[in-house]
């Protein structure tokens, strides 16, 4: 076994502008625990163990954490880790340094043998997570499997972590500032794969078909576009000579009566466009605005009031604020949330959004788990001055609303396109997608 059958992973790091799929901090101190990492970085667990125990973590402390490398399945003769790191400042990536962290592990040049840790790092940020990786290699089947994103470990890639301070203050809590849970719109951990992905454009609603239009709607079944009845608008560029673009929201109800002591946590909403060339792409932000329509009709709001706006996310429900009716839907968006592209250059499109069930009032008990929501997101071109705007980029795939935050997407791609956008690392880079490109 020798140091030098190590590979190195490449000095290049892809910038961390916006992820948006963290899990939710437990009790220990990585918010990073399972073989999920965001596109082009490696997980922070050990795949060869069989407990798949995290080998990338942190303590934390008040001020600082300490970051950590190795675990209690790990040792000089089947663990190795590459002795600077990397701390995500918040617009570049900075190096740190990591040292044995007991007797059995030996430093030779660059790497350590062994398990390492590195001297205390200060928290970016007091309320967003502090992302850091590492580089490790285990010794599996008399070779080195170094920055692994899965277990074949064929494609190595800087491995990441991320922490939160424990003592930092926490937004929200209660129902007046609308924070739900009290974790300030975090998304918790929700990702997308290739499969739901390919589902967005090729199975019917969740529930279909919608409840909330009439049947004849050729958006009740399923998305806009889609592969089953518009196969002609998937991978076709949009067109229409518009200006601009505009993500918007839907809450579909199912039920004749609101969920007892629950509403809608809606995270940001984002969108991408591709040119041709190169992606494009905004965090829109949170949909604080809304109006509830009657079923099948879109023409006049009947209630106006009716969405509560926190720092980083809304709340909707039935029961809350001006929603007083089953037998109405939700249609959302964000306030000067349009973006200036022009429709004609549009190649591919994808707009996504998270969102879950969370209690009203955190100390009673709530119906978060009986199916009385769906949530959807989609796009629109504009032009400045239009009215009654009937025609859309995307109308996404609807979606039941669980107690676990999920991705809700709308997009123009085909399955073969994207999977072909995946193997090139070129879906969107803010897209929280995890897993196989099959």
């Amino acid at each position: 076994m020798y140091l030098r059958t190590l590979l190195l992973a490449p000095l290049a790091l892809l910038p961390l502008w916006a992820l948006v799929a963290l899990p939710a901090q437990a009790e220990a101190c990585g918010l990073f625990t399972d073989a999920t990492a965001p596109q082009g970085y490696g997980a922070a667990i050990n795949f060869f163990s069989g407990a798949r125990e995290v080998v990338v973590n942190a303590t934390c402390g008040d001020a600082t954490f300490t970051p950590e490398v190795g675990s209690s399945r790990t040792n000089s003769s089947n663990f190795a880790f590459y002795t600077t790191g990397y701390l995500w400042s918040g617009s570049a990536w900075e190096k740190y340094s990591l040292t044995p962290a007991n007797d059995d592990a030996t430093e030779t040049g660059d790497w350590i043998l062994g398990d390492g840790e590195g001297a205390s790092l200060s928290y970016v940020s007091d309320y967003d997570p502090t992302y850091f990786v590492a580089y490790a290699c285990h010794w599996h089947q008399s070779q080195w499997k170094c920055g692994c994103q899965t277990s074949s470990c064929s494609t190595p890639a800087w491995q990441l972590q991320a922490v939160r301070n424990p003592a930092a203050p926490q937004t929200g809590g209660g129902t007046g500032s609308g924070s739900g849970s009290g974790e300030g719109g975090s998304t918790g951990g929700a990702s997308i794969t290739m499969q739901e992905l390919i589902n967005a454009v090729t199975k019917q609603h969740e529930v279909s078909p919608l409840p909330s239009v009439p049947a004849y709607y050729s958006f009740a079944k399923y998305a806009r576009p889609n592969m089953v009845t518009q196969p002609e608008r998937i991978d076709s560029r949009v067109g229409r000579n518009k200006t601009t673009i505009n993500p918007w929201n839907h809450i579909d109800s199912l039920r004749s009566s609101g969920p007892n002591n629950a509403y809608v946590e809606m995270g940001p909403l984002y969108m991408a466009v591709h040119d041709g060339n190169r992606w494009q792409e905004w965090n829109v932000g949170v949909p604080c605005k809304g109006y509830t329509y009657g079923f099948a009709e879109m023409v006049k709001p009947l209630d106006t009031d009716v969405v509560t706006c926190g720092e980083n996310a809304a709340f909707a429900g039935i029961g809350h604020k001006g929603w007083n009716r089953a037998d109405r839907h939700l249609h959302g968006w964000v306030k000067n949330g349009k973006r200036n592209f022009p429709s004609n250059n549009i190649q591919y499109a994808i707009v996504w959004g998270t969102a879950r069930m969370v209690p009203i009032d955190p100390n009673r008990s709530a119906d978060l788990d009986g199916e009385h929501y769906l949530y959807a997101v989609g796009m629109d071109p504009k032009t400045p001055g239009d009215t009654n705007q009937i025609y859309e980029v995307t109308h996404g795939h609807h979606r039941l609303i669980k107690p676990s935050w999920r991705v809700y997407v709308g997009h123009t791609m085909s399955p073969a396109t994207l999977r072909r956008l995946c193997r090139e690392e070129n879906l969107p880079p803010s897209l929280p997608f995890v897993g196989s490109c099959d």
